[in-house]
């Protein structure tokens, strides 16, 4: 005998696992839209869509079309429905379906500046377009002479520059040939002539200098000059500016840039054997706290009565009085 529900029966997202759907030789009588049964005779799966019982197979029962200048459908009944391909001359406007060949022929032997005008996009199939011009308006492709003379004096990644020995030779009376646009990467802290540099800062230089020419600084372009990795303090203007900035209260910078946070958590053991009370002073300055309990035997996670006392302290309370230190308590400000 099934047992009857009288109401939904809600499974919150999980799976119905090992179930079968109800196996009947002929469609329930009174259905509801979204009833579904499994037909022993055709062994197929139906649902009632609200006016009709309707496979789950997937097989075409039926198909039309709208367009029947571009198909044509025969046996449409199914269930191997046949189509008809309608073609016609290329034209504008027109709706007929054209064939490869058609295509073939089109594009072959249209001119590209025919095309140019017929179609949006062109593939060069790995070709190139040869004599071409330069380019005057915003929207015309670019020759390669014309990109190449474009990108004269922009930046020249060079590589490593180590500040602490002058290396490779920047900022002196004996410096190396430099272009404008040459650009080099602090790898080590030290002076750039007169500027403190640190490990990551760019020099970018803003003219050319012949080697041992004379560098000065009024010739670079310095990024990031004297800007730490991060810094932290009690408010937003008493701290030198980095790439990150964080509240003292929250976190602490050393001297390398390395971020740690500021302790906000407390734990402590608790349990006698007798008392079934006990106050756990964790000195976090806040109600905002959480408290999690777990057994120090099985550690498994337990509950019993917490009370913030006060921003510092926490009463935890039991019923049964846990044994020595058999408790853990985990506290943490949020």
């Amino acid at each position: 005998m099934a047992i009857n529900f009288l109401n939904n029966l809600d499974l919150n997202k999980n799976q119905l696992q090992n179930a079968v759907i109800q196996v009947l030789a002929v469609a329930p009588s009174n259905p509801v839209s979204g009833q579904i049964y499994y037909n022993s005779g055709d062994n197929n799966i139906y649902y009632f869509n609200g006016t009709i019982w309707t496979s789950f197979s997937g097989d075409i029962t039926e198909i039309t079309t709208s367009t029947a200048n571009q198909l044509t459908v025969t046996n449409g009944a199914g269930p191997i429905v046949q189509l008809a391909v309608v073609t016609a001359t290329v034209a504008n406007n027109s709706t007929a379906l054209a064939t490869g060949d058609q295509i073939y022929d089109f594009v072959i032997g249209t001119p590209i500046s025919s095309l140019a005008t017929a179609i949006a996009d062109v593939d060069m199939g790995s070709n190139k377009l040869i004599n071409v011009t330069d380019p005057t308006a915003n929207q015309d492709a670019a020759t390669k002479a014309y990109v190449d003379s474009a990108v004269v004096g922009g930046l020249t990644y060079k590589g490593a520059y180590d500040a602490a020995t002058n290396t490779p030779d920047l900022d002196s009376a004996t410096n190396i040939a430099i272009l404008i646009g040459d650009t080099y990467t602090v790898t080590a802290d030290g002076l750039f002539f007169t500027e403190q540099v640190r490990i990551g800062d760019f020099l970018i230089a803003e003219e050319n200098m012949a080697a041992s020419g004379g560098s000065a600084l009024s010739k670079w372009t310095v990024v990031q000059s004297n800007i730490d990795i991060a810094t932290a303090a009690a408010t937003s203007g008493a701290a030198v500016k980095g790439i990150a900035g964080y509240d003292s209260a929250d976190f602490t910078v050393d001297a390398t840039g390395y971020v740690q946070l500021v302790t906000k958590a407390f734990k402590a053991s608790i349990g006698n054997g007798a008392a079934l009370s006990y106050t756990v002073t964790h000195n976090l300055n806040s109600f905002d706290v959480i408290v999690q309990l777990y057994d120090a035997s099985s550690y498994d996670t337990v509950y019993a009565d917490i009370v913030r006392t006060s921003a510092n302290v926490v009463t935890v309370n039991f019923t049964t009085a846990p044994t020595t230190n058999d408790i853990r308590v985990l506290i943490q400000e949020i």
